[in-house]
């Protein structure tokens, strides 16, 4: 890889932590270890931007990329957040609420207007994913699908909360592990092809 390559790479890896950190801290705006990380990722950010030298219109299309990767982590952290937000009931009035819902849902009654948008909300951003994971590659998308996994990991979770996240991160890799076998199969196939034309010369 030559050097602008490079620094076009770090420059983007740095402003997607810049920005991941930002994210975090509107978060938790009083969690001195976001402060601490926010701060640390704007000053290296700058750093690189300003040793790369890097022309206006260049930057413009390499912050537009990351902002791009930045919405997917954002719907990727959502989708997981409701997943693990909604397996957690933590009062009487809660399950009460859960349980009504279940059951209008199996009655076929509309829930309540805020479950209609929040289902409308989930399929927008279900819909958003979709277009962004089909203009990227399996191993962009499972990096991106593992740095959100590792912010949500860092905060306050109960066990069952936990148990889950595990699970979906044990299904990621899984997903990953058969993607990199279908590669493989996909390499030696066209290998076998192009050792059989060269036979048939």
């Amino acid at each position: 890889m030559n050097s602008v390559k490079q620094n076009e790479q770090l420059l983007k890896q740095r402003y997607l932590e810049f920005l991941l950190a930002n994210r975090n801290l509107e978060h938790e705006p009083e969690n001195a270890n976001f402060i601490s990380k926010k701060n640390k990722a704007e000053q290296s950010y700058y750093d690189v931007l300003v040793k790369s030298k890097i022309p206006q219109v260049r930057l413009n299309e390499l912050i537009k990329e990351v902002e791009e990767s930045f919405k997917y982590t954002n719907s990727y952290k959502e989708s997981i957040l409701e997943q693990l937000k909604n397996i957690d009931i933590v009062s009487e009035s809660d399950y009460k609420e859960f349980y009504k819902s279940e059951i209008l849902a199996l009655i076929n009654k509309d829930t309540s207007k805020e479950s209609n948008k929040s289902v409308s909300e989930r399929s927008k951003r279900q819909e958003e994913m979709k277009k962004f994971e089909e203009k990227h590659s399996f191993e962009e998308i499972f990096m991106l699908k593992k740095e959100v996994l590792r912010e949500i990991r860092e905060l306050e979770l109960t066990p069952v909360q936990r148990e889950r996240l595990d699970q979906i991160e044990k299904n990621l890799d899984e997903e990953k592990k058969l993607n990199d076998e279908l590669m493989k199969e996909r390499k030696r196939g066209a290998n076998k092809q192009q050792i059989n034309k060269e036979m048939e010369r």
